[in-house]
């Protein structure tokens, strides 16, 4: 026992983590997602608006009923959050858009939640996507 109260395990620290990021993510999501939508009336739907939506969604109803979510499910929607954004972000705007910071983050968020053997594997899954993104199509080579 330290000085502060009872030592917690690893895993206690990562739930407690992981509840701490799920929180923040609602709670930024919604203006962020509103946002979204203002914008979309001056330029135009695409899309990811209606995906990143169901994410955050899908993020809320995790972070209402978190008591009774398992870690692992926890944990992994906020990676598949994370990735799901940055994925959408490219194919709608491209690359120099700022979604680079969501595949980072997914990466640096599943090696501290998972392992870092998985946070590796994530960011090398997210190279090839950026990688393969940057490629043009054959139809376009053959015009």
């Amino acid at each position: 026992m330290s000085a502060m109260g009872p030592a917690k395990t690893l895993a206690e620290i990562r739930s407690d983590a992981c509840d701490q990021a799920l929180i923040i993510t609602s709670a930024f999501g919604l203006p962020a997602i509103a946002m979204g939508f203002i914008r979309a009336m001056s330029v135009g739907f695409k899309p990811v608006l209606f995906l990143n939506a169901s994410v955050l969604a899908a993020i809320i109803c995790i972070t209402i009923w978190r008591r009774h979510v398992g870690f692992g499910l926890r944990a992994g929607m906020m990676t598949a959050g994370l990735c799901s954004v940055a994925v959408g972000g490219i194919v709608s705007y491209g690359i120099g858009t700022g979604v680079i910071m969501f595949f980072v983050s997914s990466s640096v968020f599943a090696g501290c939640m998972f392992s870092r053997q998985f946070g590796f594997i994530l960011t090398a899954l997210q190279a090839v996507a950026l990688i393969r993104s940057e490629e043009p199509t054959s139809e376009l080579q053959s015009h």
